[in-house]
């Protein structure tokens, strides 16, 4: 009996060595930066708050940027993008943006919807297409309770996810998917924060257009606003993201792969340069070319626009999105009324919330200035 327990004991023995020894093999060295020497002007402070958390954090890449006054205030960009040649991360590096996406699909619905005299207000079946009747729940639906995540639609729970096959599903597949399941089922219209509302949002937009969703997107956002090396993503490569070891004080990569391609909820490939264009109009107000979209998804002045989040960092309320896939984190904010905003791109996944303290120690050091 003993004899059996110890064979048992070095089992788990030697299975733990070999895990360490693979996660080790497979992860590389902390990146540790020094700080600066001194921090006297606002822009030090901020550098030296952003080295700070970076260290503490085990990034692999950040790139953050701070509007203020409708223009660039300050960039700044640590870290690699690909660890295996040390390319550096720079604000023109492309990446993954997830969630941030959600924006710039409602903006697009915005653009599209109002030049046909088409309200936030409205239910679905005004499209008039044939999965949308008007007596179903699916039909009733508004296209403010789907950028508000307040329809009723769910996504796939973890193990459907993992136990399904169907990897890079189109839009196309997916709309049809979703629309069948949903057309004959009452929904519950509370709060569900859902990925499926915004690919949904992107299929209608793309059935009822003729158009695929990527065209779309670029023509009526993208390109308007600038953002030449942003698109959402269908067969490109993607970078890899990075997370921390289990055991050892190192960061390993954590690959993405997208289960719908291209995705109007998390599949934007964007750059801080890239998302800075979009934030300067989201911040500029009637001067700026995202206005005409901004008031269509304005339906209660109390509420952030649909498709938005009201973020509270340092006790101070800002809209737009958070955003956080496999091993890559992204955050962006603006405050139309004191006209800052500010851009976080990542190749690490956030564990340890620091998308949020970043936004607010930087964001905190801008209103500190402002208030001398």
């Amino acid at each position: 009996m003993k004899s059996k327990v110890k064979f048992i004991l070095w089992g788990i023995v030697g299975w733990l060595v070999i895990f360490l020894g693979i996660e080790w093999w497979n992860s590389y060295p902390r990146i540790t930066l020094a700080p600066p020497m001194g921090s006297t002007s606002l822009k030090e402070k901020l550098d030296s708050s952003l080295i700070a958390s970076f260290n503490e954090n085990f990034l692999a890449g950040i790139s953050i940027s701070i509007i203020r006054d409708s223009k660039v205030y300050h960039r700044k960009s640590l870290g690699f993008l690909d660890h295996d040649t040390h390319d550096s991360l720079n604000w023109n590096s492309t990446l993954p943006v997830a969630s941030v996406s959600k924006l710039f699909t409602s903006l697009t619905l915005a653009r599209y919807l109002d030049r046909l005299d088409i309200t936030l207000e409205d239910s679905l079946h005004i499209l008039k297409l044939p999965e949308l009747d008007r007596e179903t729940a699916l039909g009733k639906l508004t296209f403010e309770e789907l950028l508000r995540h307040q329809s009723g639609i769910s996504d796939p729970g973890k193990l459907n996810s993992l136990l399904s096959f169907q990897n890079n599903l189109s839009l196309e597949t997916f709309g049809k998917e979703l629309t069948q399941k949903f057309a004959s089922e009452s929904q519950i219209k509370e709060y569900q924060y859902a990925d499926s509302n915004f690919d949904l949002v992107g299929y209608l937009l793309q059935s009822y257009s003729g158009m695929d969703f990527t065209a779309l997107s670029d023509s009526l956002t993208l390109e308007r606003l600038g953002m030449g090396n942003s698109y959402f993503s269908f067969d490109h490569h993607l970078p890899n993201g990075h997370k921390k070891t289990r055991v050892w004080k190192r960061i390993k990569p954590a690959p993405m792969t997208l289960a719908l391609t291209p995705s109007p909820s998390s599949g934007l490939i964007s750059s801080v340069e890239d998302l800075e264009k979009s934030l300067i109009q989201m911040i500029r107000g009637d001067l700026g070319l995202l206005q005409s979209e901004l008031n269509w998804l304005q339906s209660d002045p109390d509420l952030p626009p649909a498709g938005f989040q009201a973020i509270s960092l340092h006790d101070h309320t800002y809209f737009g999105h958070y955003g956080a896939q496999a091993g890559f984190s992204s955050l962006l904010v603006f405050d139309p009324t004191s006209k800052t905003g500010l851009i976080l791109l990542a190749n690490s996944k956030d564990d340890q919330d620091f998308r949020k303290k970043i936004a607010s120690q930087l964001l905190a050091l801008m209103r500190e200035e402002d208030t001398l």
